[in-house]
């Protein structure tokens, strides 16, 4: 048999042996609110803004998007 082949038709499950103790995955997204995946997810969305700082300087507005998180 065709080593290529050998798992045609395979399903395959792997485990991680490792125990979760934190929440350590995000997921995070830009867009406008009428954007649909703004829309398929805004019952989840944990936190979101609208606007950004970087260091001691002013925050600055991010339209016409918002940065979007939601915990994993």
């Amino acid at each position: 048999m065709d080593r290529q082949q050998l798992l045609a038709n395979k399903k395959i499950l792997i485990i991680d042996p490792s125990e979760k103790i934190e929440n350590d995955k995000t997921f995070c997204f830009w867009a406008n609110q009428e954007d649909e995946i703004y829309r398929d997810y805004a019952s989840i969305i944990s936190h979101q803004w609208s606007s950004i700082q970087i260091n001691e300087s002013s925050p600055e507005p991010i339209a016409p998007l918002n940065y979007y998180h939601i915990n994993a």
